[in-house]
């Protein structure tokens, strides 16, 4: 399965952050949805089918996490690789996110578009 198979859901409120990975996911060869916030995101796993989901964790309406605890409740979704960035990730408990939540990665702002495709890379191949 190539990367044209795997869809890719991107859940940033900052308009720019979103676009810089979605060109850069494109570039890689991967379908990408931007959902706007938690309730978006909410909304779209709900009707579609994604291999990544990329989520902020400091977001209106619903954390990365929330999103998380409910995402992983949804059949079909229980091992789906989510990738969570944030400003923040001192406020985080990491072990937690990836004992509880299995977050693949987590990347402090400002990071590097590459290393997050790389991360993607590296779930799908494992799902693979």
């Amino acid at each position: 399965m190539g990367n044209t198979d795997r869809h890719i859901l991107i859940v940033e409120d900052s308009t720019v952050l979103a676009v810089m990975l979605r060109r850069t996911l494109q570039a890689a060869g991967f379908r990408v949805t931007i959902a706007r916030d938690g309730r978006d995101a909410w909304s779209k796993v709900q009707t579609a089918a994604y291999d990544v989901i990329v989520t902020d964790q400091q977001m209106p309406v619903m954390s990365g996490v929330e999103l998380c605890e409910k995402i992983r409740q949804l059949e079909g979704y229980q091992q789906t690789p989510v990738i969570m960035i944030t400003a923040k990730a001192y406020e985080l408990d990491a072990q937690r996110m990836h004992d509880d939540l299995q977050i693949a990665a987590i990347f402090m702002k400002p990071f590097s578009p590459t290393q997050v495709r790389r991360a993607i890379e590296e779930s799908v191949s494992a799902i693979a």
